[in-house]
């Protein structure tokens, strides 16, 4: 069954150019490294609203098995590790925070490789939804949402790119990432099926909008 693992980092410096400067690194190092050992980063955004200074790094995998078997191919990569100095020249900390998913039926390998068909010199615009549902409204929840990702992409509007269930980490949340070229200051855009929105909403105990931006080395475009 496939998983999904979701990682925020946190720089301890927002400024835009300490951000790029460690993107520029990690691009180097990190990003070479994980794709030599079998990471399938399938996203990589920043983090545009909020707090400054953040990403969010989106990756699947078989099983949290598979994932132990790279993650110490990771750590020993000569890419990484010689790289690793270069981490410490930034002079700020960077916080992780791990996350764990699994994947709604209705998102797919499909729904995945919209996010890699932009063939556009000019990235995407992205838009995280967060919900915390009650464990007894996840299924109603899921139903919903399967529905507007269908209707939207019908209506030639926004795509799902992925959604999950947070399983390590509040069991009771979900996650929904957007493909949104328009920007809106809506929570979804005017196609949005008002007694679909209704039915999520019947559920939703808190809610919560981020917009991202795709990182260089994404393969969500």
């Amino acid at each position: 069954m496939t998983i999904m693992i979701e990682a925020e980092h946190i720089l301890g410096n927002s400024t835009p150019t300490a951000f790029a400067n460690y993107i520029k690194v990690y691009g180097e190092t990190m990003i070479p490294a994980m794709n030599d050992v079998g990471y399938n980063l399938v996203g990589a955004w920043r983090q545009v609203s909020g707090p400054l200074g953040r990403d969010l790094f989106l990756t699947t995998a078989e099983s949290m098995a598979a994932m132990e078997k790279i993650g110490p191919r990771l750590l020993e990569h000569k890419t990484l590790t010689e790289g690793l100095p270069r981490f410490a020249a930034l002079g700020f900390t960077v916080d992780e925070v791990l996350k764990n998913g699994r994947p709604f039926a209705f998102a797919d390998d499909r729904r995945l490789q919209q996010g890699a068909a932009n063939t556009g010199s000019a990235p995407r615009c992205y838009r995280l939804i967060r919900r915390r549902v009650g464990v007894t409204g996840m299924t109603a929840a899921s139903e919903a949402l399967s529905d507007l990702a269908d209707r939207l992409e019908a209506a030639g509007s926004w795509k799902l790119f992925t959604a999950y269930q947070t399983t390590y980490g509040d069991r009771r949340e979900m996650s929904e990432i957007w493909i949104a070229d328009d920007i809106t200051r809506e929570w979804y855009p005017q196609a949005a099926s008002t007694e679909v929105l209704a039915a999520l909403d019947a559920v939703t105990h808190e809610a919560s909008v981020h917009l991202l931006d795709p990182l260089p080395f994404s393969k969500a475009r």
